[in-house]
């Protein structure tokens, strides 16, 4: 995803797209959608599709105006990015592998040096100015930050103790418990499989055995 708007920056201007017309700037683009309404809300018309337009509907009005303000060029990178696995055969990996280099200081050194931490997770944290692993490691009652989600709440002390470790250079004890033993022996077990639809949020299925 970096690199697609990378390429983009190159030609100043992002491509246009059907029912779309690009602007040259001095940023990625400025671009006007003129796509027909009903086009946008399938979802009237039975579409499998149709939930999937709320998604959409969401990127444009959150997402995208975000993307078209950011400024890339000789010494100034602000678009959006955060390393994990999906980005070992990225050919930009060495560029952004640089704002997690060990040599630099805690308040330089980008958040997503810190294991554990997701694509959203890192979207959350910096819509509350955390950025850094010095802000992470000094976000004393993140858990309760309103807009955190659960998952990231949940985890919140622990990527803060991991980010403390980095930024100091130390090991240091987490609240997580191990065990490498076996499971009891049961002669009866009761399983729960429950399936839930991010995009509906809902349960579509729940089966037991």
């Amino acid at each position: 995803m970096f690199g697609f708007w990378r390429n983009c920056c190159a030609n100043s201007t992002l491509p246009p797209r059907p029912g779309q017309r690009s602007t040259p700037s001095g940023r990625f683009g400025e671009f006007q959608t003129t796509a027909p309404r009903k086009a946008m809300h399938g979802r009237q018309s039975g579409s499998a599709l149709g939930p999937y337009l709320r998604l959409v509907d969401e990127f444009c009005n959150d997402i995208l105006p975000g993307i078209g303000a950011k400024k890339l060029g000789p010494g100034i990178d602000q678009t959006f990015f955060h390393l994990c696995f999906k980005c070992e055969q990225c050919e930009y990996l060495g560029h952004c592998s640089k704002s997690i280099d060990p040599s630099l200081p805690p308040e330089q050194r980008d958040v997503s040096a810190v294991p554990g931490l997701t694509h959203e997770g890192k979207r959350s944290l910096q819509r509350l100015k955390i950025r850094s692993l010095r802000d992470l490691s000094n976000a004393s009652g993140l858990a309760g930050a309103p807009g955190l989600g659960w998952s990231l709440s949940r985890r919140a002390a622990l990527l803060a103790a991991r980010a403390q470790a980095l930024a100091t250079g130390s090991v240091l004890r987490t609240e997580e418990e191990h065990t490498f033993l076996m499971p009891p022996r049961a002669d009866a077990i009761l399983m729960l499989s429950v399936d839930h639809d991010p995009v509906d949020d809902r349960l579509p299925q729940c089966a037991r055995g």
